[in-house]
């Protein structure tokens, strides 16, 4: 597909000001330009930033309220449950908050909703449950901003609510006992983007008063599986959550441990391994059947118990990628009958689809098409959908202009989630393409790609890798750093899994590099052309080798 290069513009000024306070390269410095680091305190919280930095938790609106609230249910033994969500930053989330309320000798219990048969949220099912389990306080993590009803429905059967979710606003704020949430208008708190997990971390700091460093490896496995904004706070907690779950796998969660080994993860673990290893394993039981076992394995402290679980949720893992391929295959199929070129948003629906798998596929073709894709599942004349979105495209706000029509949805800019009836999806998808083709441009539908800088190879060293290794993790808002270069082909191979190795020169230098998931054929390029790659070190038997993991390839 076509991708548009967008070069940032050079400031040597400031490149040579920072590289000279930071003892860093010029490129390193316009790195963290490029990044809005543009002041040596700013760069230094960069780099250095641990917990001490970390702001109070009591500058979050309600918090307060809500310890009062919850140390008052523990000195009087009121049953308190923990309402997560099934997704991995909902089920570490309610690990945490469990185990923090545990350790100060609450009665509590968690409950996380069955995907299928109760869907996303709180819901009165599980209101009457807890209302049976003589539950008097019930605190949500990562889901409830929006249940209006449902928290109306709770007071009536006396149980108070204290919701924590990182979600944007509905245009009615639940009558809750407290709402903990940071997007709220009049909410002070600097940082916007902790993901569920994180803001059960902030409340259970202020219920101790300590920094919750056990916790930290469940903080960091939400937020990145969350794919949250890793600048700020949460370049902090994962940071120091990745130490405590690389320093000694055997020594930590027993559980996570358990299922890294189980998935062949034998490397120190980092944000890569967390979002596509360990955090989609944490996500398969509730995608197809039940978010237990993935919860079961953060809290257990029996290693028979975790090597079990560890196998359940790989097997789970291996079964959901089989049902996502069947359904790729039957979307691209679909769209191969429509001019897509001519769409602004892909919706498509069907009765085959399991709706715990949709939200995957959309992702898959959002990367193929770059196009927002909205994928609806049927079912005895129910619909649920799951839709990603582009960057100049707010799919949330999209759908609240269709309220009318769904009867439930949620989510956020780039990833949202819906229920409505069957007979109204057509309605639903002319709605939306109308609304697509009123806010996006051909251009909007063009995929970018950011370059830091034009480098020659010969630029690339050790030293210099190892500056831009210190500016991780990477992810979302602070991207792996991607260069341009000049360059001439000398060999090429085709690996497994369609994927190709190239040698690349610049008639100075050689460097193998990488180019994944290239089905099509290969038309070796003639003479000197340009390709945009991240630079990075492979380490095998002791020996450092600098490899290129090429991004895009033009003339």
């Amino acid at each position: 597909m076509l991708k548009k290069w967008n070069v940032f513009p050079e400031d040597k000024e400031l490149q040579k000001k920072l590289a000279n306070e930071l003892n860093v390269s010029l490129i390193t410095a316009q790195v963290l330009i490029n990044r809005n680091i543009v002041s040596s305190e700013q760069a230094h919280f960069f780099y250095r930033a641990n917990l001490s930095e970390l702001h109070s938790p009591f500058l979050l609106k309600n918090v307060k309220i809500a310890v009062q609230r919850i140390k008052k249910a523990i000195a009087e033994k009121e049953r308190i449950m923990v309402y997560g969500d099934y997704d991995a930053d909902g089920i570490t989330a309610t690990a945490l908050l469990f185990s923090v309320l545990s350790k100060l000798g609450a009665e509590v219990d968690c409950y996380i909703p069955n995907r299928l048969s109760e869907g996303y949220g709180l819901n009165e099912q599980a209101m009457d449950k807890a209302a049976a389990e003589k539950v008097s306080l019930l605190i949500t993590v990562d889901c409830g901003i929006n249940a209006v009803e449902e928290v109306r429905y709770a007071a009536e059967l006396r149980i108070d609510i204290i919701i924590t979710d990182h979600h944007r606003l509905g245009e009615e704020l639940p009558p809750a006992f407290a709402v903990i949430n940071p997007l709220q208008q009049d909410c002070s708190y600097p940082d916007k983007d902790l993901a569920g997990v994180g803001l059960a971390y902030k409340l259970g700091c202020a219920l101790t008063d300590e920094k919750g460093e056990e916790y930290l490896d469940l903080v960091a496995l939400g937020t990145v599986a969350d794919v949250a904004s890793l600048v700020g706070e949460n370049r902090i907690l994962i940071k120091e959550g990745l130490k405590r779950i690389c320093k000694d796998q055997k020594a930590s969660r027993i559980g996570l441990a358990a299922l890294a080994k189980t998935a062949g993860l034998n490397k120190e673990i980092n944000v890569g391994s967390i979002g596509y290893i360990l955090g989609p394993r944490i996500n398969a039981g509730g995608r197809l059947s039940s978010p237990q076992s993935a919860l079961k394995i953060l809290l257990t402290s029996s290693l028979r118990e975790a090597e079990n679980l560890a196998k359940l949720l790989n097997d789970e893992n291996a079964r959901r990628q089989k049902v996502e391929k069947e359904i790729l295959s039957q979307a691209v199929k679909k769209l191969s009958d429509i001019d897509v070129e001519k769409k602004k948003i892909i919706i498509l629906s069907d009765e085959r689809w399991h709706p715990g798998v949709i939200g995957i596929v959309a992702s898959r073709l959002v990367e193929r098409y770059y196009r927002p894709v909205i994928l609806i599942a049927i079912k005895e004349g129910k619909a649920k959908g799951s839709g990603r979105s582009i960057k100049n495209f707010h799919l949330f706000d999209a759908l609240l202009q269709c309220k009318d029509i769904l009867d439930e949805c949620g989510g956020h800019k780039y990833a949202v989630g819906l229920n409505l009836r069957a007979d109204k999806i057509e309605q639903f998808k002319k709605r939306m393409e109308q609304i697509a083709d009123a806010l996006l441009s051909e251009q909007d539908l063009i995929p970018q790609l950011n370059i830091d800088a034009q480098l020659s190879l010969s630029q690339l060293n050790f030293k210099f890798l190892d500056e831009l290794t210190n500016l991780s993790p990477f992810g979302v808002g602070n991207p792996k750093p991607v260069f341009a270069s000049s360059v001439r082909l000398k060999s090429f191979q085709r690996l497994k899994n369609s994927h190709l190795k190239i040698w690349l020169t610049d008639d100075k230098i050689t460097y193998p590099a990488l180019w994944f998931n290239q089905k099509g054929s290969f038309s070796p390029p003639v003479g000197e052309f340009q390709i945009a790659y991240s630079p990075s070190i492979n380490t095998w038997e002791g020996r450092r080798e600098i490899n290129l993991i090429i991004k895009d390839m033009k003339s």
